[in-house]
């Protein structure tokens, strides 16, 4: 079986790029079933004299999953695929964009902590542009964050870390924008994930993805952080650029106000009386009684704690 798989890696024999990037599916399993075999093949499989060669195999690599001694063993070949996503044009290939799952898998190891992953996603986050940079972002939000627990502190910490990085690194719009996706309860400390929103808020001039999620959040967190998630939610709203018919018509939104309210801290009602100004003269009429209910709410809570 090997003298097969090394006669069609021989370029004078095997000119086919379609072949070669069957090579490029099967690497993990080459690599589970042998890997002193395949660590010695690596040079065949990605030749670096012969782009076309080496990006057949490659590009379908990227479509397996990431495995910890793979990547390592790879850490060379991911070096030179960061640096060779600048000269991508046209980076789809049978569906598949390599740059994007170069994205997510140097993500991915980040996250988990595997041999070099930390430098080489800072060596992509220096020449990759603001939209695939963007991908990473969203990648650690949607497919780590989401069910991600407060327990699991390595990876927290790490996350913790480059969220912290990339608003000291970066003022693009389409990379910050996607840190809407990190913004969960309980995953971080809620009152620092709350207090780094904002800034990420103020930097984007409150433009920011995964509304639907952010409102859910804040929603479950404002009772106990009622000015940090009137500050958060004032600034989505006055946002311009936002989905302002989506946060109207939102059925968590109330709710967020609702908590805000019921709290009786000025501070932070100050705040939510931006946002809720601004929803009434964009026409949403059913936020005019909020304030005044949950305030009256308040008071009547607040006279039977007296009387009990």
């Amino acid at each position: 079986m090997r003298m097969i798989l090394e006669r069609h890696l021989d370029p004078e024999h095997e000119k086919s790029l379609a072949m070669r990037s069957i090579y490029g599916i099967c690497l993990p399993w080459m690599h589970s079933a042998d890997k002193v075999w395949t660590r010695s093949q690596l040079s065949r499989l990605f030749p670096q004299n012969d782009i076309s060669s080496w990006r057949a195999v490659w590009d379908t690599y990227l479509s397996n999953n990431i495995y910890p001694e793979v990547f390592a063993d790879l850490a060379s070949e991911y070096e030179l695929a960061i640096h060779d996503a600048a000269k991508r044009t046209h980076t789809k290939r049978s569906g598949l964009d390599p740059v994007e799952r170069l994205a997510q898998h140097l993500m991915i190891a980040y996250v988990w902590g595997m041999d070099q992953s930390e430098k080489l996603l800072e060596s992509f986050f220096r020449t990759a542009s603001g939209k695939y940079r963007g991908v990473a972002i969203n990648c650690a939000g949607q497919n780590y964050i989401a069910g991600a627990k407060r327990s699991e502190e390595e990876q927290i910490a790490r996350l913790k870390q480059l969220w912290v990085a990339r608003l000291k690194g970066t003022n693009d719009l389409e990379e910050l924008r996607e840190f809407g996706f990190w913004v969960m309860p309980y995953v971080f400390d809620d009152g620092w994930m709350l207090e780094t929103f904002i800034l990420t808020l103020q930097r984007t001039g409150g433009v920011i993805d995964g509304q639907h999620q952010i409102v859910k959040s804040l929603a479950e967190v404002a009772t106990e952080h009622p000015i940090l998630c009137a500050k958060a939610i004032s600034l989505m709203i006055r946002c311009r650029d936002n989905d302002q018919l989506f946060l109207g018509y939102n059925d968590d939104l109330p709710v967020v106000f609702h908590s805000i309210y019921q709290t009786g801290n000025e501070e932070a009602e100050l705040h939510a009386d931006r946002g809720l100004d601004w929803l009434i003269k964009l026409g949403f009429d059913n936020f005019r009684h909020l304030k005044t209910t949950a305030r009256r709410e308040k008071r009547e809570h607040l006279a039977g704690e007296h009387h009990a």
